[in-house]
């Protein structure tokens, strides 16, 4: 008859909770730390959609900033050469040091 003894079991237990603890803890971390990554995204992906508004002649001319939960994008169209502007759109994240930047030379869509 083949039996465990009570310092095997204890043994055994004990290694089972460290290796559950160990996969709790970087579960966590990894969680943690997604959710810095998900706000550049979110910002990148509104960067470029301010960028597509801008190219098709959807957006002032000037200086307009924007305010969101995870930060601002300031949004500057000027006047470039004849018939061309430059646009620069950037977006500064409070929580972090990065910003977002993007340049583009669009043409004047002159529809009088």
């Amino acid at each position: 008859m083949a039996g465990y003894t009570v310092v095997e079991v204890l043994v055994a237990s004990a290694v089972f909770l460290l290796v559950v603890v160990i996969a709790l803890e970087t579960t966590t971390r990894l969680a943690v730390s997604d959710q810095g990554q998900t706000v550049y995204a979110i910002a990148g992906n509104q960067v470029d959609k301010l960028l597509c508004e801008v190219c098709d002649g959807r957006h002032p001319e000037g200086v307009t900033t924007r305010n969101y939960d995870w930060g601002t994008i300031t949004v500057t169209i000027a006047d470039y050469r004849d018939g061309l502007q430059v646009a620069d759109i950037t977006a500064r994240i409070t929580s972090g040091r990065k910003t977002i930047s993007r340049r583009r030379i669009i043409e004047v869509n002159d529809e009088n």
